[in-house]
């Protein structure tokens, strides 16, 4: 009996370390959408410290323009006022994956400045996620207008 006590007492810790074990447990459809969102809104108040945190330090950040950026580059952006997002309006979000990789697709209305001129625009994009222990960073987002 005891074996078993110390059998279950090891999975459920290796299970709950790398909580990525069943992809249904990884993140639930308002979570997801938070996430998503979370990086617009840090964006648009300056918050780099929190915006560096959620970005992978591998993370390429893809324009509808063709526009890349790396993540120091993106922050530097942000901070200098480059690209200034005004308003978010993100309409759907679909998200797929297994293990440590998500990938989410939604479409939304996109508003603010880039190079200090004003923009509106609809896109669609895709964004890839990573689980780094307990936390998602973004690895790669791109955006295609409509």
């Amino acid at each position: 009996m005891a074996r078993w006590v110390i059998f279950l007492c090891i999975v459920a810790v290796v299970v709950w370390r790398d909580s990525s074990f069943c992809f249904g447990q990884i993140i639930s459809e308002e979570v997801l959408r938070k996430l998503v969102l979370q990086k617009f809104e840090l964006m648009q108040r300056k918050s780099l410290d929190s915006l560096s945190k959620l970005l992978h330090p591998e993370a390429r950040y893809i324009h509808s323009n063709g526009w890349i950026q790396k993540k120091s580059e993106l922050i530097e952006d942000v901070r200098v006022q480059k690209l200034v997002l005004t308003r978010v309006q993100v309409d759907s979000l679909k998200a797929w994956g297994e293990n440590k990789t998500l990938c989410v697709m939604g479409w939304g209305t996109f508003e603010g400045f880039s190079q200090q001129q004003p923009f509106q625009v609809r896109l669609l994009f895709t964004e890839t996620y990573h689980r780094k222990g307990r936390r998602w960073l973004l690895l790669c987002r791109q955006a295609l207008r409509i």
